[in-house]
């Protein structure tokens, strides 16, 4: 089997970005990101501008030598985290159910890529990129076919 047997009908981007459905993928996207996005950099700049501009406040001890400023530094951290876990339950919860059912009308309309590559272009692929990889990385160090030759001489 070739693998222009399974090539599938090229997609007309325009056409889905018009669905209704892509629209509302888009918006739920967009009601969750902007708003997340200024959060943040309100968040953080308030940390810089509060740290430039009045290092007497971040001077204030919490905990022993721990003092706002480290407090609130760590916090940062604390919120990037906090905000990467909502961004993946709002994604597995809101996004992957609406683009899931554009995806399998796509599918189903036969556009796209088809849904498996034949193994043997898939070992072609894997081989040719490696292959790749070598030639890459043997041009760029010079010392690579001497480690290739210590390792064959060891065995």
């Amino acid at each position: 089997m070739s693998s222009t047997d399974t090539a599938a009908a090229p997609v007309d981007y325009r056409s889905v970005q018009a669905r209704d459905a892509f629209r509302t993928l888009r918006r739920t996207h967009r009601s969750f990101v902007f708003p997340m996005t200024v959060f943040f950099l309100i968040w953080y700049l308030t940390y810089v501008v509060l740290g430039a501009f009045r290092p007497d406040l971040f001077a204030i001890p919490v905990l022993g030598n721990i003092n706002l400023g480290v407090a609130f530094g760590l916090a940062q951290f604390v919120t990037t985290f906090a905000i990467t876990g909502l961004y993946v339950w709002f994604t597995n919860n809101r996004l992957d159910p609406k683009s899931s059912v554009i995806r399998e009308e796509l599918e189903a309309a036969g556009v796209g890529l088809p849904d498996e590559t034949p193994d043997e272009v898939v070992t072609a692929q894997a081989q040719a990129q490696q292959e790749s990889d070598v030639e890459t990385s043997a041009a760029a160090n010079p010392y690579v076919d001497e480690a290739a030759e210590a390792k064959e001489a060891v065995r």
